[in-house]
């Protein structure tokens, strides 16, 4: 496994043309763009902002989380819903069966902001917890599991390379933390549970010039900053 490439506040650069901010970074050996755009409620914070709906994102995206799958060989891949990264992690899990030679289930857990739909589709046996991601810091979105879900991921955790956890970005950890709540709230105090690797393509972690501190079971791209209070392409 390759050590992820570590983005600094100081890389970030001011284009001169609409005074906008960038980070430039290196995913699947190519160079992307990523705006930097204000997520705060009260107090600025600033993140490098990756879309997976574009494709050129998509397609990066989906080769390095495709990599790090390959590396792990789990035998069942677990992401919560969003019409943003859904598409792109279904690549990446192609990918990674074509590397492979073996099938690799993915399961998606039912979400989003809409708290009715949510439960309507893990249905009567099944849970839904509400949480507070970075980018949604006012209104809560819902994640759900349903009782089928929650079998299959039972089976696998017996299973020697188990499950995987993947999403698009790792920032404050809250739909991680989400995501493995919901699965000690059906399986109980299962110590796997806690064991589950991350597999994002990047991670998102306030630092200037400091190594970020390590984070037990996540496997990233690259880790990039989060800026609070005032922006500068300076540290």
């Amino acid at each position: 496994m390759k050590t992820p490439e570590i983005y600094r506040q100081g890389d970030i650069n001011l284009n001169p043309e609409d005074n906008s901010y960038y980070l430039e970074v290196t995913l699947a050996n190519s160079l992307i763009q990523l705006p930097i755009i204000n997520v705060g409620n009260e107090e600025e914070v600033w993140i490098a902002w990756f879309d997976p709906r574009k494709q050129e994102l998509a397609n990066a995206g989906a080769i390095e989380i495709g990599e790090i799958l390959a590396f792990i060989n789990p035998s069942l891949a677990i992401t919560p819903q969003s019409k943003k990264s859904v598409e792109m992690i279904q690549k990446a899990v192609n990918s990674t069966e074509t590397q492979t030679g073996q099938d690799l289930p993915l399961l998606v857990l039912p979400g989003g902001f809409n708290q009715r739909e949510v439960s309507i589709t893990v249905g009567s046996e099944g849970f839904i917890i509400s949480y507070h991601p970075v980018t949604s810091p006012n209104e809560p979105k819902y994640l759900g599991i349903s009782k089928y879900q929650a079998a299959l991921i039972q089976t696998a955790l017996l299973e020697k390379n188990g499950v995987v956890l993947i999403d698009d970005i790792y920032s404050t950890g809250e739909t991680i933390k989400a995501t493995k709540q919901l699965l000690h709230m059906n399986l109980g105090d299962v110590s796997e549970i806690e064991d589950i690797p991350i597999v994002v393509v990047a991670r998102e972690t306030v630092m200037r010039d400091e190594t970020p501190e390590e984070i037990p079971n996540l496997y990233s791209a690259i880790t990039m900053p989060v800026v609070i209070g005032t922006l500068s392409s300076s540290p």
